[in-house]
């Protein structure tokens, strides 16, 4: 029993750092229906890392200590989950930018990962990245860099705020640039339709082009997507690659 109390501490921060960063991933989603999924899911992770090195990171410096190690395990966890959450967050933007040029932005569907409304099409390329993930074993290599968090940063061991925040600037830039790359072939096709659809109108002001313009565009972007997606594969794995080189380079640049 006294080994218990000892070694309970350090389990119940690597408990808060995995819980965080499993909530924050959003995979599982954040809504209240999915807290036992997260939960469970977190504490099998965290007795299977915390088994590999089981120590005290407090000692008997009291509860304000545990506290403050326990809101710096929360920041931390939220940051790591932040990370590996921008794979799906890439591909939500990219589809979001096509949905607003096929005519899809009015249109939103309920996410129930997160409880909110989504773009279609932002939805689709999410759900997308995730099939895509799965067939390479991605979810294997997000494991692992869960687990390695714990050996470059160690439970209740300080780590470098200007290296995380520099981390996150260029995860988030990184993001977004391969995010419009994505889009952009089939984004450059359709303004070039709805350019020639405007100068149709202008040319011949008597057929009203509304009618038939947005099934057009759909007609389009569906035909182009049925294409796109089997050649961008190997796109999509770099955006996965990406994300998890530059989260284990934060991860290197943290460590003190």
């Amino acid at each position: 029993m006294d080994l218990l109390l000892a070694f309970m501490p350090g389990f119940v921060l690597t408990f808060v750092r995995m819980t965080t960063m499993v909530s924050t991933m959003m995979v599982f989603g954040t809504t209240w229906e999915s807290r036992w999924a997260r939960l469970v899911l977190a504490l099998g992770l965290s007795f299977v890392v915390f088994l590999r090195a089981p120590h005290d990171p407090v000692g008997d410096q009291g509860l304000i200590a545990f506290g403050l190690l326990g809101a710096r395990e929360v920041v931390l966890g939220a940051v790591m989950g932040f990370s590996i959450q921008t794979i799906f967050m890439t591909l939500r933007v990219a589809g979001s930018v096509l949905g607003q040029e096929m005519g899809f932005s009015m249109s939103q569907v309920m996410d129930p990962t997160t409880g909110a409304s989504s773009p279609v099409m932002g939805r689709f390329f999410e759900t997308i990245s995730y099939l895509f993930l799965l067939s390479v074993d991605g979810h294997h290599r997000i494991f692992e860099i869960l687990a390695k968090t714990y050996d470059f940063i160690p439970v209740g061991s300080p780590f470098e705020l200007s290296a995380m925040v520099q981390g996150l600037i260029i995860l988030t830039g990184d993001g977004l640039r391969m995010a419009f790359s994505l889009a952009f072939p089939i984004w450059g096709i359709l303004m070039i339709v709805n350019g020639t659809l405007l100068v149709m109108s202008r040319i011949v002001p008597q057929v009203n082009l509304m009618e038939f313009s947005f099934a057009l565009r759909i007609l389009i972007s569906i035909s182009l997507l049925s294409v796109f997606m089997t050649s961008s594969a190997p796109f999509i794995y770099n955006i996965f690659d990406m994300v998890f080189e530059n989260t284990m380079s934060m991860l290197r640049s943290m460590a003190i």
